[in-house]
């Protein structure tokens, strides 16, 4: 059953429903999701769906269908690859979440809160299967390989983000790799994944793979601003959660960076009752409301240190190069959603 109006409003990023093209396209991979993601094991499947329709923006689908554009002409494999790749990006929000102990995603509890850890783990191992069994039927040779080396690269990211929890000591570049392997390899994949499909130039199809790339990085440099600018109403998570979990994104490792804030910061974080530190067990009233003050004070010296201006910049500065890689492209339709996305992706409160 294809969603609603309104509910495919609710998805879309604000402007995206002005293209009716690409308001359809997207309506028909939400219902292609439903349908291939119901299945007959109730568990699961209630599991799979209460992820579904919590939404999303649905971001990496819309570039599938967006690069799409750019080809010889519609494709029916492109809502089968746009949905396949957005369930590959549900599996690992699914095994993120049990790394993070994380009890909220979008503003709705996860499956690991909801469930228990092995039913969240089931749950993202079977979305990655059904990913490749989607795409075996739809994908090249060349793509699956794309899309099995975009999912190492995810679960490289992720590894390499567990062993640097808590270090004080992570730099940009480390940042930045972590970054490119998680978030951004699936945008450039996506990108790609929808110029092939619809046999779009060579050059295009790189050249959209490289908008992608640029535009991911730009994307979670942003949402690590949010993560600590945001309210968790609009961000669907508490303030500081990454942090928390001992995760230190850009604006974090510029404030650790500052002769005037760097020291007190750094106490706060490793501390033997900071934010990030001594995780799980029974807490007494005095030492969660010390916590609180503790990541409340850590939110104050990031904000204060002007690390959230110094990371927009980067952000804006991958989204021009996100913008060259489109200059030289054919327009039309699949441009003016790009730059749409391009804009919205990098300049949003949520």
């Amino acid at each position: 059953m294809s969603p609603a109006r309104g509910e495919m409003e609710r998805v879309l990023i604000p402007g995206w429903s002005s293209c009716p093209a690409l308001a359809e396209g997207l309506g028909k991979v939400e219902a292609y999701l439903e349908e291939q993601l119901s299945t007959g094991h109730s568990l699961i499947s209630d599991a799979v769906l209460s992820l579904l329709q919590a939404g999303g923006k649905r971001i990496r689908p819309a570039l599938v269908l967006a690069s799409g554009m750019f080809g010889r002409g519609y494709s029916a494999s492109l809502v089968p690859i746009a949905a396949a790749i957005e369930i590959v990006h549900m599996a690992t929000l699914i095994h993120d979440d049990i790394i993070d102990d994380a009890d909220t995603r979008r503003g709705v509890r996860t499956i690991h809160a909801r469930y228990g850890a092995d039913v969240a783990v089931f749950t993202g191992d079977y979305l990655f299967t059904r990913a490749f069994q989607i795409l075996s039927g739809y994908a090249s040779q060349d793509m699956l390989s794309s899309v099995a080396r975009a999912v190492q690269e995810v679960c490289e990211g992720e590894i390499e983000q567990y062993e640097a929890r808590h270090s004080t000591s992570v730099c940009f570049g480390q940042y930045l790799r972590r970054i490119r392997q998680k978030t951004a390899m699936l945008f450039g994949l996506s990108c790609y994944a929808g110029a092939i499909a619809a046999e779009a130039p060579g050059a295009t199809a790189d050249a959209l793979r490289r908008f992608g790339m640029h535009l991911g990085i730009a994307f979670q440099i942003v949402d690590d601003i949010l993560d600590l600018s945001a309210d968790s109403a609009a961000t669907g998570k508490p303030a500081g959660h990454d942090f928390v979990c001992g995760v230190y994104t850009l604006p974090v490792i510029y404030a650790l960076g500052s002769d005037r804030w760097g020291e007190e910061l750094r106490d706060l974080l490793v501390g033997p009752n900071g934010a990030g530190g001594g995780a799980g067990g029974a807490q007494s009233q005095s030492e969660d409301r010390g916590r609180i003050i503790e990541r409340e004070r850590i939110l104050e010296i990031v904000r204060e240190s002007g690390a959230l201006g110094r990371a927009s910049k980067v952000a804006e500065r991958y989204a021009a190069r996100a913008r060259r890689c489109l200059a030289p492209l054919p327009g039309g339709a699949g441009k003016d959603i790009l730059t749409g996305i391009l804009a919205s992706a990098v300049h949003r409160s949520n």
